[in-house]
């Protein structure tokens, strides 16, 4: 475990000192800088500007993980969390701010030029209640059942001992206490060489688990409801897997695309799957699994565990029409075909029942009814009211509509937009050229209407 430890410590303290922001897939110009390197396969997509806070909007902090963990926990004010291998800091500086100066954030890393960095960003944050500390996450510094919750981001794959790594994530976990990481995962075997590869270690693919191992550990750990969810597959082209694996045959380098990808992993201390999914359901309505159930298939939405906070999803009803239609009205999008789609329209209603977002679908004929399968559907009038916004309401509806999408057996989702387009790519949405929109839903009222030369298509498949 010793060599390992200390070649990933190594490529991560170099790739710090050259701020190349993106150490777990290694390129040489880093990640998400317009390189196009076949880093952002892992790191692409996973932190938008609208996940940031105004306190760190101007920060560039650079980031070596696979996804965003603190979109998928649920974080209070006044709670404790542990961030294990911290990096330069930008997730514990997020979670910071959210449980706020009644919390406290614990950064755990074991690379002093990483320790330092972070010290800086926190520095000029301005936060006092993060205190980064030194250390394995194999051995975690901190007292039995002294936090609330535990993320990651890319870094439990590191690990050559990870039933030790959990056996003290939930050593230090509360009863009750929630795990919230963000990782990869292997989406079927590899051959042994990659296994043994430095590169592949250290790239974070060697090291990573299936998903069904990833869960029975968490299970033998002490973790109660435990899910582990695919929502990115990483596919390198030739060129892409010799620059991130230059230590493997070209058989071997073949067989590395689309063998491992993204994954949000949630579980709790103490609980089981019937408890995790009653807390599931207080949360968001018996409509929003929020991650406690549902299949795990590469590609699929996320349902983060409690990022509806204290809202309540249910589907619309007539009553809900005159409040949706005006914050559609409010957020300047079409009010058309509303009422007569309503049945496949979603709502987010605050504790006193007040409308604070709204989601739709429209099915093309062949999935209307949900009975008929190959048909394809339109997702339409996303819309919070602002003084919801940045606390994932949107990301809830948009899951829940695409697990609806799911249910009536689509074969792909469209979408015209003329402000998100940076918004969706985190679900698999692409872009696509207006032709490629099927008849049948281009001449719905809602895209009808829509000004093709300031809206951007987009089109996410979600056949098998």
């Amino acid at each position: 475990m010793s060599d390992i430890r200390e070649d990933v410590r190594k490529k991560y303290a170099a790739a710090i000192s050259a701020r190349s922001g993106h150490a777990c897939c290694g390129g040489r110009d880093g990640c998400g800088n317009g390189s196009g390197s076949g880093c952002d396969a892992i790191t692409g997509g996973n932190y938008f500007p609208e996940d940031l806070p105004d306190l760190l909007q101007n920060m560039e902090i650079p980031t070596f993980g696979c996804g965003n963990p603190t979109a998928i926990a649920s974080l209070r004010p006044g709670e404790t969390v542990l961030d294990l291998g911290s990096g330069a800091g930008l997730d514990v500086l997020l979670a910071a701010v959210k449980v706020g100066p009644t919390g406290r954030v614990y950064g755990l890393d074991m690379t002093e030029e990483m320790l330092s960095e972070a010290e800086r960003n926190r520095r000029r944050a301005g936060l006092e209640n993060v205190t980064f500390l030194k250390g394995h996450m194999e051995e975690i510094p901190l007292p039995d059942e002294s936090v609330d919750l535990v993320i990651s981001n890319c870094v439990v794959n590191l690990s050559p001992d990870k039933d030790r790594v959990l056996a003290e994530v939930f050593r230090v976990l509360r009863r009750g206490g929630r795990v919230a990481i963000s990782d990869v995962v292997l989406l079927r075997a590899l051959p042994p060489a990659v296994h043994r590869s430095v590169a592949a270690w250290t790239g974070c693919i060697a090291g990573a688990l299936s998903a069904e191992e990833f869960e029975r550990k968490i299970r033998r750990a002490g973790g109660g409801g435990g899910d582990v969810r695919v929502t990115k597959v990483y596919s390198f082209s030739p060129e892409e897997a010799r620059e991130l694996f230059p230590d493997l045959s070209p058989e071997e380098l073949s067989m590395v695309d689309g063998a491992a990808g993204s994954a949000l992993v949630t579980a709790r201390k103490g609980t089981d799957k019937a408890e995790t999914d009653e807390a599931a359901s207080r949360c968001c309505g018996t409509s929003c699994s929020c991650g406690a159930s549902g299949a795990k298939t590469p590609g699929e939405a996320f349902d983060p565990e409690g990022v509806c906070g204290d809202i309540r999803l249910r589907q619309a009803t007539s009553r809900d029409l005159p409040d949706i239609l005006a914050l559609l009205r409010q957020s300047g999008l079409p009010e058309e075909g509303v009422a007569e789609h309503l049945e496949t329209f979603f709502v987010a209603l605050s504790p006193a029942g007040v409308l604070v977002g709204t989601v739709g679908l429209e099915f093309a004929p062949a999935a209307a009814g949900g009975v008929d399968s190959g048909g394809d559907a339109l997702l339409r009038s996303l819309a919070v009211v602002p003084s919801r916004r940045k606390e994932g309401v949107g990301a809830t509806l948009v899951n829940r509509a695409l697990k609806a999408a799911r249910e009536h057996r689509c074969r792909a989702v469209y979408l015209l937009t003329e402000t998100a387009a940076t918004y969706f790519p985190r679900w698999g949405f692409r872009s696509v050229e207006r032709k490629e929109i099927p008849a049948a839903l281009l001449a719905s009222s809602a895209l009808s209407r829509a000004c093709p030369l300031s809206s951007v298509c987009m089109a996410l498949n979600l056949a098998p």
